[in-house]
C-alpha cells in the first residue's frame, strides 16, 4: 500500500467508543428499530457490543481476524455487521451469490471466520470456522434495559482502552476494468469520517430516523445508512430487505424523517403512493437521498412532487466514502449535480494532474480522512490510483462557478448497473469459459431505472448453434445475479481496432441492430398472459414474445412483482424463485417455464393423490421396494 502520514492515537476513536459515547448521552433512546421487535436502546446496544467482543475474543477472533458476514437482510444482519466492525475486519458477503462467486470472495479475502444465519450452505475454505447467528453467536435479548444506569456509564471501546484508528475494520471488493475485483480495506477512521461527513451534509441529529433500505453488503448501507445514523444519535429502521409494497406500511409504523435509496428503489415505490397517503396522511419526510448511480432530473421532480420533500443527490465511492453532496435545506440544491465537497479535498484535473477551470471536464481526484490508504496487495492498482497524496477516482467531472460538482462519465469501462459496478472483462471471461463460446464482450446500455444495464455479445465456436438460454442458466450458477447480462446476442465477429483490441464503443450499435429487429406478438394464451402482466408492471404499451424484460425497462424489483403475479395467474402453489426473470427474460421463454412449473406441480399433485389411495400395507410395501 502507499505510504500514509503517521497518526498518533491516544484515546479511543473506534466505532464501539462512538456508540458508548452515544449510550452515555442518549441512554434508553432507541438506536435500532424493526418490525415485530422491541426498540434496541443505545445503552443496550453498547453493552451487547462489549459482550459480543468479549465472546469473539474468547474463541480467537482478534482485531486483524477477517470475519465474513453472510446473512439475510434485517436487524440481525445489522447487529452482526456492527459487532464485527467493532471487533475485527468485517467482510460482507451476499448469501444469494452463486457458488463460484461466493467461494472466490471467501478465498480472495482469506476469511478466518464466518457469521451466518444458514447452517446448510457450504463454505469451501480450509480452516474457516463457521458460527451460526442465534445459536453460537447470540444476538441481544428482547429486554431494552441493561440494568446499568446510563448516567454511570463511561465511554470506552468494546475490547480495549485504546483503538488504532487506522486499523482495518471493513474489507470490500470493488470492480475496475480488470477481470479481478480489487480489495478495499477501510479503517475505523475512514468509515467514521465518512459517517460524520454525511451527518454534516444532511444536517442530521438525534431527532432524525433513517429507513435504511440499502443493502448492508456495500458502503451505502453500512456507512451512509447505519453508521451515519448512529453517529448522529438518531434511530435506524432495519427492514428485512426491500419490498416496494411493504415500504409505506413501514413508513407509517416508524415515521422516518429520511430514507436513502437508489433510483431503482425510488422508482419502485412511486406506484404505491396511494398507500402512503392512506396509511400516513400526516407524515412528511424531511428529505430523500439518492446515490450509487445517476438519477434523471425528471425523476427527481416526480419524487419531490410526490413526497413534498427535497431529494439530495450525492457522490461517493467505496474507496473514498462521501465525496460530495447537495446540502439539505435551506442550502442550495442543484438537480443533476452531486453537490459540493463535504469533508474531502476534491479537484478536477487534466491529464498532467493540473487543476482545470470551472466548466472544464477532467478526472476527479480526492484526499482526506475517509479515503482508503490503498488497495490490498495490489501494487499496480495503487501506483495508478494513488499519486502525490491524491486518490484518482477514474470518474470524469466538472465544477461550476458555485463549486458544485457534475459527473460526466467514467474513464474506465466499468458498467454501473443500478449502483453495482461491474467489470466487463470479468463477464467476458465467464462467458468465454462456457462450452461453444469462442469469445465474448460485455458492455453497458442505457436503462431508465438502473442508469446502465449489462448486455453481452458472443461469438460461437464452429458447430451446433449456441443455446443462449443454456448460457444464461450456467452464468446464474457461477456469478452473482447482478453480473449476469440481461441479454446475450450471438454475432459473427467482434469489432476490433488496428491493434486487435475489442472496440467496446462500437458494440452498442452491433447489439442494437440485432436486438431491435422487432418481435412478433404473443402466439399462445400463456404468452399473452405473461405479456399482459409485463405490460402492466412496466407501464409499456406493447410487449412482444421475443422482447427482453430488462431491455424493456425492467429491473430486479419489478422482476419480483412480475414473478409474483405470474405465480397467481398460472395457479402455482408457491412463487417461483426470485431469479426467474433473470433466467427467462423474454415472454416466450418465461411462458414456457411457467407452463413447465405448472405441469410439474400437477404431476406432484397427481402422485400425492395416488399415494393417498393406498392402504397402509400397500404404502409400506412400496416404501420397502
Amino acid at each position: 500500500m502507499p505510504e500514509a502520514p503517521a497518526r498518533t492515537v491516544t484515546t479511543a476513536h473506534g466505532i464501539a467508543a462512538m456508540i458508548a459515547q452515544q449510550a452515555m448521552l442518549r441512554g434508553d433512546a432507541p438506536a435500532l428499530l424493526a418490525q415485530g421487535e422491541p426498540p434496541l436502546s443505545y445503552a443496550r446496544l453498547s453493552d451487547w457490543l462489549e459482550q459480543s467482543a468479549t465472546f469473539l475474543r474468547s474463541i480467537g477472533v482478534t482485531r486483524t481476524s477477517r470475519v465474513a458476514v453472510s446473512m439475510q437482510p434485517g436487524p440481525e444482519a445489522a447487529l452482526t455487521t456492527l459487532a464485527t466492525l467493532c471487533a475485527a475486519v468485517c467482510i460482507p458477503l451476499d448469501p444469494a451469490a452463486g457458488e463460484d462467486d461466493f467461494g472466490f470472495r471467501l478465498r480472495d479475502c482469506a476469511a478466518d471466520f464466518v457469521l451466518t444465519d444458514s447452517a446448510e450452505r457450504a463454505f469451501p475454505l480450509p480452516g474457516l470456522r463457521r458460527l451460526v447467528v442465534g445459536r453460537e453467536f447470540r444476538l441481544p435479548g428482547r429486554s431494552t434495559r441493561t440494568g446499568v444506569p446510563a448516567s454511570n456509564r463511561a465511554p470506552h471501546d468494546a475490547t480495549c482502552d485504546t483503538v488504532d484508528a487506522d486499523a482495518t475494520c471493513l474489507l470490500l471488493h470493488t470492480s475496475g476494468t480488470t477481470a479481478m475485483p480489487k480489495r478495499v480495506p477501510l479503517s475505523q477512521r475512514n468509515v467514521l469520517a465518512s459517517a460524520r461527513a454525511n451527518t454534516q451534509a444532511f444536517g442530521l441529529g438525534p431527532q432524525d430516523r433513517c429507513l435504511n433500505v440499502l443493502s448492508l453488503l456495500h458502503v451505502g448501507g453500512i456507512v451512509t445508512g447505519m453508521l451515519t445514523t448512529l453517529v448522529s444519535g438518531g434511530s435506524l429502521v432495519c427492514p428485512r430487505g426491500f419490498d416496494a409494497e411493504a415500504f409505506f406500511p413501514l413508513v407509517a409504523e416508524f415515521e422516518p424523517t429520511w430514507y436513502t435509496g437508489t433510483p431503482t428503489i425510488h422508482l419502485a415505490v412511486l406506484p404505491f403512493l396511494e398507500t402512503y397517503r392512506r396509511l400516513a396522511p400526516n407524515h412528511r419526510f424531511r428529505f430523500l437521498r439518492s446515490a450509487t448511480s445517476p438519477i434523471a432530473t425528471e425523476l427527481i421532480a416526480r419524487l419531490e412532487c410526490a413526497f413534498g420533500a427535497p431529494l439530495l443527490e450525492a457522490y461517493g465511492m467505496t474507496e473514498a466514502g462521501r465525496i460530495s453532496c447537495n446540502p439539505a435545506p435551506p442550502g442550495l440544491r442543484k438537480p443533476g449535480s452531486v453537490g459540493v465537497p463535504v469533508a474531502l479535498d476534491v479537484r478536477v484535473v487534466g491529464s498532467d494532474s493540473t487543476d482545470l477551470r470551472c466548466g472544464e471536464i477532467g478526472e476527479i481526484v480526492v484526499r482526506g480522512d475517509s479515503v482508503t490508504r490503498g488497495y490490498l496487495d495490489d501494487d499496480v492498482a495503487n501506483t495508478t490510483a494513488f499519486r502525490d497524496g491524491w486518490f484518482h477516482t477514474g470518474d470524469l467531472g466538472r465544477f461550476d462557478e458555485d463549486g458544485y460538482l457534475f459527473l460526466e462519465g467514467r474513464i474506465k469501462e466499468v458498467v454501473n448497473r443500478g449502483g453495482r459496478k461491474i467489470a466487463p472483462r470479468e463477464i467476458d471471461a465467464a462467458l468465454a469459459a462456457l462450452p461453444g463460446v469462442r469469445e465474448a464482450a460485455a458492455f453497458g446500455m442505457p436503462h431508465p431505472s438502473l442508469g446502465e444495464d449489462l448486455v453481452a455479445v458472443v461469438v460461437a465456436e464452429p458447430g451446433p448453434p449456441l443455446d443462449v438460454q443454456a448460457l444464461r442458466t450456467e452464468l446464474l450458477a457461477r456469478l452473482a445475479r447482478h453480473k449476469v447480462p440481461s441479454s446475450i446476442v450471438v454475432v459473427d465477429s467482434l469489432p476490433r481496432g488496428a491493434s486487435g483490441k475489442i472496440q467496446r464503443s462500437k458494440l452498442a450499435a452491433v447489439f442494437g441492430a440485432l436486438s431491435e429487429a422487432g418481435s412478433s406478438s404473443p402466439q399462445t394464451p400463456a404468452e399473452a398472459a405473461v405479456a399482459a402482466i409485463v405490460e402492466s408492471v412496466l407501464g409499456a404499451d406493447t410487449i412482444g414474445r421475443g422482447d427482453n424484460f430488462f431491455l424493456s425497462g425492467g429491473d430486479s424489483l419489478s422482476a419480483a412483482r412480475v414473478a409474483a403475479r405470474c405465480a397467481t395467474a398460472f395457479g402455482l402453489a408457491r412463487a417461483p424463485a426470485a431469479n426467474l426473470l433473470f433466467a427467462y427474460p423474454t415472454v416466450e421463454a418465461l411462458a414456457a417455464e411457467l407452463l413447465r412449473l405448472r405441469q410439474e406441480q400437477a404431476m406432484d399433485e397427481e402422485m400425492l393423490a395416488q399415494l393417498e389411495q393406498l392402504s397402509d400395507e400397500e404404502l409400506a410395501r412400496l416404501l420397502s421396494d
